[in-house]
Parts: structure tokens; sequence; C-alpha cells
């Protein structure tokens, strides 16, 4: 029987990263990270950051951007390829060839699977993993204090996906996101 590695949540807010509120993205890598060194390399948000060109967050815009992510990720020898303008299809022909995603949604989209209620934002987050059914996709979010994904319905993750592109002016349907390599499976 062959499995997939699966990686642990990395919670933003952990206790001594002075910008982890706003790290959504670098907490998103390291995710991705672990996922596809298959837990070889497991680096924290807040090591993923201070690899950035925005060691201390723009009070304007406090967060990182995917090119930032893929800049960053490279230095643990992850490759991130940036997929902004992909939209449906190409994220489950992602998903169906065993890639991990760091993805960005409209995090109000998400409804009922949001960690944290209220709150209008964008957000970053890593998914990964396609159900069998091509329904659910598991979902690592850095809001959530738990070491765990969850699964929930590929087509929420997709609208909130879609609701960011459009909201940073991307043209309708297109998302922004960034994928690894493909992920072998365990034996």
């Amino acid at each position: 029987m062959t499995t997939l590695y699966v990686p642990q949540n990395q919670w933003q807010g952990t206790p001594g990263d002075p910008h982890g509120w706003v790290s959504c993205g670098a907490y998103s890598g390291a995710v991705l990270v672990d996922a596809v060194s298959l837990g070889g390399c497991v680096p924290t948000g807040e090591q993923v950051r201070a690899l950035t060109n925005e060691i201390d967050p723009d009070p304007a815009d406090p967060g990182l951007t995917i090119p930032q992510v893929v800049v960053a990720l490279r230095r643990f020898g992850c490759r991130l390829e940036d997929r902004t303008g992909q939209g449906r299809a190409g994220i489950i022909a992602d998903l169906r060839a065993r890639r991990w995603l760091s993805v960005s949604v409209w995090y109000p989209a998400l409804g009922p699977y949001r960690s944290q209620k209220p709150g209008e934002f964008g957000h970053q987050m890593t998914i990964g993993r396609l159900s069998s059914d091509g329904t659910k996709v598991l979902l690592f979010d850095p809001l959530r204090n738990v070491k765990t994904g969850r699964w929930i319905p590929l087509d929420v993750v997709v609208s909130a996906m879609v609701e960011w592109g459009r909201r940073t002016g991307m043209k309708p349907g297109q998302t922004r996101y960034g994928r690894s390599r493909a992920v072998p499976l365990l034996a």
C-alpha cells in the first residue's frame, strides 16, 4: 500500500514571532516545505519570513506575495512555481499530479470552514491531497492552532481563490497560487 506524506500544520500565532499574525504566506510556505521534503526539512514560518526581502512587514501591506515566498523557499531547497492566472482546471490538474499548493484566498468566502470569525482579509493557506472522488482537499490553515489539516470541499476553496483573484484585479476565474513539484508516494 502506498500513501502520501502528510505535513504538520503551523500556527501563525506562535509565541515569540513578532510578525506571525501577518505572515500567513510564510507559515503556508513552511508547511509546503515540510510536505515536499517528506518531513526532511521543517522550517518555521518565522524562518521563511526571515529569508524574504520583507523581514519587517510593510505597514500598508504586511503580507507576503507568492513571488516573495517562491524566493524564500528556494533557500530550503524547495522549488515553488508561481501559477498566478490559473483557474479551476489548473488547480485540479496540479492536485491530481500530487503537487502541494500555497493558495491565496478571500478568507470570508470559506464560510463555515474559517478558523477565525469575523474578519475580512486575504489569506494564504496550503492545500494538497485531492480526495479519491475529487470533491475535497486537505487544507492547512495557519490560523488553526492544531497540527493537522482538515478535509473541506474543493469547490469552497476554489471559490475563495477566485474571489481573491477578483478582488486583486485578476480576470474572471483566475487565481493566485504557487505549486510544488510532484510529491512521490511513500511505500
